[in-house]
């Protein structure tokens, strides 16, 4: 390879000769595509290489290769010049080297511009985390910003251990936190960071054991607060006779059940319990008048549209069934209707009695007639 030319130089000359009309010296042909080829193949090398750090997420990496002297985009542009077609078919009427990227160029420049960008962006943070450390800002926005930068370079080990570092005096702090605090939200915050960040570095086993213990008392005697306050508010709606209040405050009984785990016979459950059996006497109290009432309207209804005798002895029969005395009112006319029913039948077996009877009659005096003809003939 050639290396005492630029390849600015290289490309210059094959420009200048393509331009000249007319024939050119097959010396001065070779000599310019063995240059050319030569740096292509160095071109090609470094490509290959920076889209092998690619590829292996080692986007810092690629970024420096690419960067030598000479930069290698720059390079490729160079090389890539608009008459490299014309310049190919020169060279291979001669039989010279014309080397061609083994590689997608297009790609693995794409993939360099975006490990560049993300490199700037990464210098650009690695500039705010020093800003922090050095106005002495809290650790937990130091660690936020920790981690910003090793999102960006997730296979940089420096990185990593600066993340394990400021995680591991998070979690100090947080323990610290979780030992003078007496409160359950608090301490149910504590909780949750500690269950639910993606940490680096994880938080051991004893640091864990001691805050669920902590959140686990505190939590414990809160929701033993919250069950006598509840049991309260259900025994003054119950002396109320407050059933819609009770109603209101069950499913918050529910939920306050089940965080504590009370079973039906625990004794701190007596007094809500109780509350909440009147309630359901009650609701089944007040379904049942509304199953009495609306049985008594609909056999009213069926007496006032004069129905039939079967839809009237059923619906009477179901409102019998709620085990209370039929209203007099309701009962008279009801009694009424079926009467009338009953004398409507009555009239209409009378009126076949005397049609029969009238047929026979007339069949008779007939018959009579013709035995009278028979005799006197």
């Amino acid at each position: 390879m050639s290396e005492e030319r630029d390849p600015r130089r290289v490309v210059a000359d094959i420009q200048r000769m393509l331009a000249i009309a007319g024939e050119v010296e097959k010396v001065q042909v070779r000599r310019l595509a063995d240059e050319y080829a030569a740096w292509m193949r160095h071109a090609s090398d470094r490509l290959t290489r920076c889209g092998e750090y690619l590829a292996q997420g080692r986007g810092s990496e690629a970024v420096y290769l690419a960067e030598l002297d000479p930069p290698l985009l720059t390079w490729l542009g160079v090389l890539f010049f608009p008459e490299r077609e014309q310049w190919a078919q020169v060279v291979e009427r001669l039989g010279a080297p014309m080397p061609r990227p083994g590689q997608d160029v297009q790609t693995i420049v794409r993939g360099i511009n975006d490990a560049y960008d993300r490199e700037q962006a990464l210098n650009e943070e690695k500039r705010a985390f020093r800003r922090m450390v050095l106005q002495n800002q809290a650790p937990a926005s130091r660690l936020v910003q920790a981690r910003r930068l090793m999102g960006l370079d997730p296979s940089s080990l420096a990185l990593q251990e600066n993340v394990r570092d400021l995680e591991r005096d998070e979690q100090r702090h947080l323990l610290e936190r979780a030992r003078r605090s007496a409160s359950a939200t608090e301490l149910a915050e504590i909780h949750g960071i500690l269950a639910g960040t993606p940490w680096v570095e994880t938080p051991g086993e004893a640091l864990r054991r001691e805050v669920d213990g902590l959140y686990g008392r505190v939590r414990f005697a809160h929701l033993q607060n919250e069950l006598s306050r509840l049991s309260r508010k259900l025994a003054d709606a119950r002396a109320r006779k407050d059933l819609a209040e009770v109603m209101r405050l069950r499913p918050e009984w529910d939920r306050l059940s089940a965080d504590m785990g009370l079973a039906p016979g625990d004794p701190r459950a007596h007094a809500g319990l109780r509350v909440l059996a009147w309630a359901d006497r009650e609701l089944a109290d007040t379904e049942e008048e509304l199953g009495y009432v609306n049985a008594l309207d609909e056999l009213q209804s069926a007496i006032a549209r004069q129905a039939d005798e079967a839809e009237l002895w059923d619906l009477y029969y179901r409102l019998e069934a709620f085990g209370r005395k039929v209203p007099r009112e309701v009962e008279q006319r009801f009694q009424i209707q079926v009467d009338r029913i009953d004398e409507r039948r009555r009239r209409r077996e009378m009126v076949i009695v005397s049609v029969v009877l009238g047929v026979g009659a007339t069949v008779l005096v007939g018959f009579l007639v013709w035995l009278l003809r028979r005799a006197a003939g």
